[in-house]
């Protein structure tokens, strides 16, 4: 579903490459990624972009962009002409505990970040709720979003974004990001389903609410963090860190208690990036697979992930993920697909000898897993906020559970079909 804008123009891909710009047509260009790549005045280029591989905006006309390793801006730059010197700086940023605490401007003075709980920067009026009406160079910023004056956009990292007509430029690449349980989804551009007052969407993916800044990791929010005991309320800038966090570079120590678990992905990219970084940090997907327990089932099995993180010098850990129904042994009523953690170390041991292993995937055969696990987290995090009804015949089931996750992390094993016996494997979780 698209949302049409009048003087605009969509693409086959459904990309805007056309709209009005008060005194010229502005165009766009997209690469084969889908991000917008060249920006057009009256037909004429004013500006290119560049990303790398992880879609953040590494160039922007003249202008460079150098992140951290959690995806935070650290600084824009001026590049230099060839043999003309080093690029020179436009702004630095400067943080603690991953708070943006400084910003460092071009002329050597230091200002405090003035920014609201959305993240967008506070100068003069005030904006409406989608971002417009008080747009200029010195409030470039909204909702995390930084403002590209030759596009009249706002760079979403995954995205751009027009706070004029308040919805991205381009469709939301999970396609299916609509069903009957969330009606908004099926407008593949709208901005974090119309409701700009409670949430913003840093990434250009999904909506959530605003996180504690300098507490919570981004791209998991302050309800997540204070469910899996991460975060606790009180204290401090408005709240704690629970012990989680009491380890090296974000790692979790083994004689952590399980509610940890499911951060592994998450703390471990905010420090140590993506791939295997010449093997200091290596990540392993494993698709498993074993019988159900049911004499009316039999030749039918049941998919689970285990996950495994090492960091040379400090160690491994790792995690299970499977799905099941919220009530399990409920054949009238099951209730929701969830995210099942009792399984182990029972019916889902690995050392059970029907329980066999299907494939795997490691940061050496995939140097991007680390990211990708990230991503996978974020796929469990959105399935407990988008629920499902669990259907054990129809589907979607706990192998239909399995295959999302690993669709909408985009990891890839060394198998190119479903374990066998895997019934509704295929079947979406969100039609």
């Amino acid at each position: 579903m698209q949302a049409k804008v009048s003087g605009c123009r969509d693409a086959a891909a459904g990309n805007l490459v056309q709209w009005p710009g008060g005194t010229a047509t502005i165009g766009a260009e997209y690469d084969v990624e889908g991000r917008m790549s060249r920006v057009r005045w009256d037909g004429n280029v004013v500006e290119q972009h560049l990303y790398d591989a992880r879609n953040r905006r590494v160039r922007s006309g003249n202008k460079l962009q150098l992140y951290g390793l959690g995806g935070e801006l650290l600084g824009e730059y001026l590049s230099a002409p060839a043999g003309l010197g080093r690029p020179r700086v436009v702004r630095e940023r400067i943080y603690f505990a991953g708070l943006w605490v400084w910003t460092v401007e071009e002329n050597g003075g230091v200002s405090l970040p003035n920014t609201d709980r959305l993240g967008s920067l506070k100068h003069g009026s005030r904006r409406y709720p989608f971002g417009d009406g008080n747009e200029s160079y010195a409030n470039d910023e909204y909702a995390t979003y930084r403002k590209d004056h030759a596009s009249a956009h706002y760079y979403a990292w995954h995205r751009w974004y027009s706070a004029t007509w308040g919805r991205f430029s381009s469709p939301d690449p999970y396609v299916m990001s609509g069903g009957l349980t969330n009606p908004q989804g099926w407008n593949r551009y709208s901005y974090v389903a119309n409701d700009p007052v409670n949430f913003h969407d840093p990434d250009g993916l999904w909506a959530q609410p605003p996180s504690a800044p300098g507490f919570c990791p981004p791209g998991y929010s302050y309800a997540d963090c204070v469910r899996d005991g991460v975060f606790r309320p009180g204290g401090g800038l408005g709240g704690t860190w629970d012990w989680c966090r009491a380890a090296p570079d974000y790692f979790p120590i083994l004689s952590m208690p399980d509610y940890c678990r499911p951060l592994i992905g998450l703390m471990l990219v905010e420090k140590g990036g993506g791939g295997s970084q010449d093997d200091k940090v290596n990540c392993t997907v494993e698709l498993w697979y074993r019988p159900l327990d049911l004499p009316a089932t039999a030749g039918l099995n049941h998919a689970f992930l285990r996950v495994s993180t090492t960091i040379a010098g400090v160690g491994t850990t790792w995690d299970q993920i499977e799905g099941g129904p919220q009530n399990d042994g409920d054949l009238v009523n099951p209730g929701n697909l969830i995210r099942r953690t009792d399984y182990y170390p029972k019916k889902s041991n690995p050392e059970l000898k029907n329980n066999k292993r299907w494939a795997t995937v490691t940061s050496h055969t995939d140097p991007e897993l680390c990211d990708k696990l990230f991503h996978l987290y974020l796929g469990v995090v959105y399935v407990e906020d988008h629920p499902v009804k669990y259907n054990a015949i129809d589907g979607p089931n706990s192998n239909s559970y399995i295959n999302f996750l690993l669709r909408y992390s985009k990891i890839t094993t060394d198998r190119l079909f479903a374990p066998p016996g895997t019934w509704a494997w295929g079947v979406p979780l969100y039609p």
